[in-house]
């Protein structure tokens, strides 16, 4: 079921972005739509920047020290060592899947 929920979750967004990706090239050619992409650079990056701090406070108050190193490990992986985004997320979302998964079993 949980993963039923997160393909379905993911699977839309996926498809238009792999659609608007298909058509940019063209898109960008033209002078206008260039003009307007390029003004909604700044509001994509204050998104952004918005997001990565409501997501580091939820992290931060957890006290939880292994998903508190990650953050910054994780900026450091990617900004100065250069490593692609997706493995270095796959690689957080793996240690922490882990934890939850030794810890279930200590549960038990």
């Amino acid at each position: 079921g949980a993963v039923l929920s997160c393909v379905a979750a993911v699977l839309p967004p996926l498809g238009i972005l792999a659609a608007v990706a298909a058509c940019y090239a063209a898109f960008r050619a033209n002078r206008g739509i260039a003009a307007v992409l390029k003004g909604m650079e700044a509001g994509v990056a204050a998104l952004v920047a918005d997001v990565v701090v409501d997501m580091s406070r939820a992290v931060f108050r957890q006290r939880d020290p292994l998903t508190i190193a990650i953050v910054p490990l994780t900026f450091i992986a990617c900004t100065l060592l250069q490593a692609p985004v997706l493995p270095v997320l796959a690689a957080g979302a793996g240690i922490c899947f882990m934890r939850g998964w030794i810890q279930g079993r200590k549960r038990r």
